[in-house]
């Protein structure tokens, strides 16, 4: 597994993106805070960026900074702030199980102003070509509350397919789907 997280530590970049490795710092937090405290909490209902990931969003600095430092201390990830133009946009994670040999395309979610954009589009190709180049792993996967239908077209378009569906652990009201992206035949 640290093969592999290894190869994610580091700042990547696409066409419209860089993805800056996260390192909890209070000046970090007060940077995502300032995108988020006067954003509509009902455009994130379907994310978890919290403490107790009930909450779409933290709802302080403090609780904003706890957050980075929960989501930096998960041993199979690496996170991400995602900036477009220098400005902070959003936050993006990468988990690898090393069970089935699956790397997920786990927390992304980004601004109002950000959506609809390709964003997602742009993070996955970045991710696929540096994991399907390993072969420590076998397939990419993508999850999403069923509601959540940019995220659900999303991974469609970027050619996932729906594994399953199962009740959130959390959430317990709530469905996430499963879906699962293989590596291209290898001549």
């Amino acid at each position: 597994m640290e093969k592999i997280i290894r190869l994610f530590q580091r700042n990547l970049k696409t066409p419209h993106l860089e993805l800056r490795t996260i390192k909890p710092t209070k000046e970090l937090a007060a940077n995502f805070w300032d995108i988020i405290k006067n954003e509509n909490p009902d455009d994130f209902k379907y994310m978890s960026f919290s403490t107790d990931y009930l909450k779409p969003l933290p709802q302080s600095e403090q609780e904003t900074f706890d957050t980075l430092i929960k989501e930096n201390n998960k041993s199979n990830a690496v996170s991400y702030a995602v900036y477009n133009n220098n400005n902070l946009i959003g936050f993006f994670q990468i988990k690898y199980w090393e069970d089935n040999a699956t790397l997920e395309m786990a927390e992304m979610w980004f601004i109002k102003s950000a959506r609809s954009k390709g964003f997602a589009n742009e993070i996955d190709e970045a991710i696929e070509k540096i994991a399907f180049a390993e072969p420590g792993i076998s397939r990419i996967g993508w999850q999403c509350f069923e509601p959540n239908i940019q995220s659900k077209n999303a991974a469609l378009r970027n050619g996932y397919k729906i594994l399953k569906s199962i009740n959130d652990s959390i959430r317990k009201d709530t469905v996430r789907l499963v879906l699962v992206k293989t590596p291209p035949v290898r001549q």
